[in-house]
């Protein structure tokens, strides 16, 4: 059968074109207006600082503890004098509530003369001497919660320690066996778990350096080892790392004979016991023995200002931190044609440049400078001390990046 080419419409055919003729250019306009509508905001990428930040501290932290029920303890430099006469610092507790930044004191004015640490248990070791230096220490131990002592440790919370050599305290950290280790630059002393002299760890719980060395830090390896950063009394420069046995002595089966020379500047013990040692512009790394773990970056070493691109004419390393997977945190401040830029970076666990991570402020805003106060909190994001902005426009505070 044939088709016809002719063809009659239907009146009801008749009235719907009519209606889609008066309603065209509605259409037309609501077409245009899904095709032209404005792309939704990227999502959140490693580094970003979160909106609102940086925000203003009230004293200026250098150093940073991770607290396991979120936040994290800081403290400012103490204050020292000419004459070198120093006042303990107060404890300070960061948190975030919504979007602002809390800050309050720890407990009732909990303070250090040196560097704390919080151990397994959440609780906070603290060392204090007296202002001109003295020949006692007190090392206490409370609760990261609200500050109140912890009884357990030296029937009052504190382990008072005399007879030893004149000094200011340098700082404590905690030990694998539940004890403390406290220093000053002439001498180290530990504690056990109850706040007693360790009698097995040099001289009735007492390790005194060799004339003309300096402590700077010291470190725990998990077998009970330890790794003191030293320098000589005459010449800052001249530096070395030593490790020592549990018990105190010198440990002949580290690097040299003990001592690993030209090693000044922070240490960084990792989870297996391999440590990193922040440099000028490199990150080098060891394996527990003191020799150099070539499986990390080239031979062991990461040269940063190559690793991340930084086009500059001074660039210097500033801290650096890890987090729970073994990933590295290093901060860097550069200057370009006398502008000044600030750097975090990421390396994986075995030295490799992380180009997924890049600060980035909402407001494209250059990050201008950073500090060596850095660490990541329980959910992963990192605090670190920065500044974005310049001229009239900067922003300088504590800063929280997305992981």
């Amino acid at each position: 059968m044939l088709l016809s080419n002719s063809y009659s419409y239907h009146p009801l055919e008749i009235s719907l074109f009519k209606h889609l003729r008066h309603w065209a250019p509605t259409l037309l306009l609501l077409t245009a207006a899904c095709s032209s509508s404005e792309p939704e905001p990227a999502a959140p990428r490693p580094g970003d600082i979160i909106p609102g930040w940086p925000q203003k501290t009230s004293v200026e932290p250098v150093r940073f503890v991770p607290l396991a029920a979120g936040g994290v303890l800081g403290m400012p430099r103490p204050y020292e004098n000419s004459r070198g006469a120093r006042i303990p610092a107060s404890l300070v507790k960061y948190d975030v509530t919504g979007q602002e930044l809390v800050q309050e004191a720890l407990g009732n004015g909990v303070s250090s003369s040196g560097f704390f640490s919080v151990d397994a248990q959440q609780r906070v070791l603290t060392v204090t001497t007296a202002f001109d230096g003295s020949t006692s220490m007190s090392v206490c131990r409370r609760h990261t919660s609200d500050g109140t002592a912890d009884s357990s440790f030296g029937g009052s919370g504190c382990s008072h320690i005399t007879g030893l050599p004149l000094a200011h305290a340098s700082g404590v950290i905690s030990l694998p066996s539940g004890g403390a280790l406290a220093g000053s630059p002439s001498y180290l002393v530990q504690l056990t778990a109850s706040g007693a002299r360790a009698p097995q760890f040099g001289t009735d719980g007492v390790f005194l350096l060799e004339p003309g060395d300096s402590v700077d830090s010291f470190l725990a390896q998990s077998d009970g080892h330890i790794l003191v950063s030293l320098r000589a009394w005459n010449n800052a420069a001249q530096r070395k790392l030593i490790r020592l046995t549990p018990s105190g002595a010198l440990d002949p089966s580290f690097a040299n004979a003990g001592t690993l020379p030209d090693m000044g500047g922070p240490i960084l013990v990792r989870a297996d016991d391999t440590f990193l040692h922040l440099r000028a512009k490199s990150i080098a790394a060891y394996l527990p023995d003191g020799t150099p773990d070539e499986g990390f970056g080239t031979n062991g070493t990461v040269n940063l200002q190559e690793a991340t691109g930084i086009d500059a004419d001074q660039f210097g390393t500033r801290g650096f931190t890890q987090d729970a997977s073994g990933r590295i945190y290093v901060t860097a401040v550069f200057t370009k044609e006398g502008r000044d830029g600030g750097l975090v970076a990421r390396l994986t666990p075995t030295g490799a440049f992380d180009p997924e991570f890049h600060v980035r402020d909402a407001s494209g805003a250059p990050i201008t400078s950073v500090g060596s106060t850095l660490t990541v909190g329980a959910d992963g994001k990192i605090w670190v001390m920065l500044s974005v902005g310049e001229g009239d426009s900067v922003r300088a505070g504590l800063a929280l990046l997305l992981p």
